[in-house]
């Protein structure tokens, strides 16, 4: 049996603490000050020339999870496993950094999940209600942005095409680091569609998508349909596997991206998805295909954070806002441009919720599996709007 210190992602709450299963909790701990901890975005760097006290926990492990966590600490940054003194003057294992790693950032705490918690505190998150309107007009109209800091709405607005939003996004990604981005539509297809287009990868269907999008939505063929959905196995379902894990509500279901109508979801998608490639080349992470960190960008689906309000019918909306959602963090100029219509309350509310899980987005996991590295995850908080 051996006692470890850990002082990250493996630590209690945070995303990869999975991996300490098996062994038995001790105490929270700090080190002597004589270490440093530095930010290299998804996870903390330890090492041992520093005068600071590093925050952490410690765990006893038998010899199968210290394999395991010298498999995780070495398979991507070399860490390597060595003695640190703590503050009482026992030693524990720890897992130091290489040296390659001593650029990045001071956190001069010295504890990993405080620095998390400051990063959420400090985070914009950006709603966009998409549209897949054909029209430079329709698209002006329907297409709207909510920006929420702190659990507050600080803009609502429309007025913008899809490049010039995408456009200004890029900027975004590219000047800002605590950042998260929602969208409202499909970032990808089914798994079992995505692999029949040979499509191995996320960034395979996006880009399959925006070479036979317009086609598939100027002549619909199976699977894709816009009048009677075409018959289908059990094995091809026209939904994915997120779009089933309890998002009903109330009667009110996700919608196929298959189902081409209007504007709605399923042309909303083949016109949104091409966008993800660019956001990503800017630098921001699309989660879950990517490895979480900020910038990043997620997909959201408005029902989520709005709940089951008839969201057409302008009293409502006004009364869910009331209801919901106080004057000091929606004032009253953007609870009137919210109230206005259905697609400028679904961004409001979706920033506002974005906003209220900004601890969320600071911490996400991974793709679960193959089927989800595949074909996406709508972002659920834990703690609802």
């Amino acid at each position: 049996m051996g006692r470890v210190f850990v002082y990250g992602t493996l630590r209690r709450g945070e995303r990869n603490h999975a991996l300490l299963d098996g062994a038995t909790f001790a105490a929270a701990a700090r080190t002597a000050p004589r270490y440093l901890l530095r930010d290299l975005d998804t996870h903390p760097a330890l090492f041992e020339a520093g005068s600071d006290a590093v925050a952490g926990e410690l765990w006893d492990c038998d010899e199968r999870v210290l394999a395991r966590l010298d498999a995780f600490e070495s398979a991507d940054d070399d860490y390597r496993r060595g003695a640190v003194e703590l503050a009482d003057g026992a030693r524990a294992d720890a897992w130091f950094a290489p040296a390659r790693a001593s650029s990045a950032p001071r956190i001069e705490s010295g504890d990993w999940t405080a620095h998390l918690d400051a990063r959420a505190a400090e985070l914009t998150c950006i709603a966009i209600d998409w549209s897949g309107d054909a029209t430079a007009a329709g698209q002006r109209r329907k297409l709207w942005c909510a920006v929420a800091r702190r659990g507050k709405l600080v803009d609502l607005a429309a007025g913008r095409t899809r490049e010039e939003l995408v456009a200004e996004l890029e900027q975004r990604i590219r000047a800002e680091r605590e950042l998260a981005l929602g969208f409202d539509f499909c970032f990808a297809l089914p798994a079992w569609h995505a692999r029949e287009l040979g499509c191995r990868a996320a960034g395979d269907v996006w880009r399959v998508v925006e070479e036979r999008g317009e086609q598939w939505l100027a002549g619909p063929q199976a699977p894709f349909w816009r009048g009677k959905r075409p018959a289908t196995s059990s094995d091809r379902s026209p939904l994915r596997r997120t779009e089933g894990e309890g998002l009903a509500s109330r009667g009110d279901k996700p919608l196929s991206i298959h189902q081409l109508v209007g504007a709605q979801v399923g042309t909303g998608s083949l016109r949104g998805m091409p966008y993800l490639s660019r956001l990503r080349a800017a630098g921001a992470s699309i989660w879950p295909f990517d490895e979480p960190r900020l910038p990043v960008v997620v997909e959201l689906y408005p029902r989520v954070f709005t709940g089951a309000v008839r969201k057409r019918d302008a009293n409502a909306r006004a009364l869910a806002l009331q209801q919901r959602w106080s004057r000091a963090e929606l004032p009253d100029a953007w609870r009137a441009l919210a109230c206005a219509g259905d697609d400028a309350f679904d961004a409001a509310v979706s920033a506002l919720g974005m906003s209220k899980a900004a601890r969320e987005f600071v911490r996400l996991r991974g793709a679960r599996d193959e089927v989800e590295a595949l074909e996406g995850r709508i972002f659920r908080p834990a703690q609802r709007g």
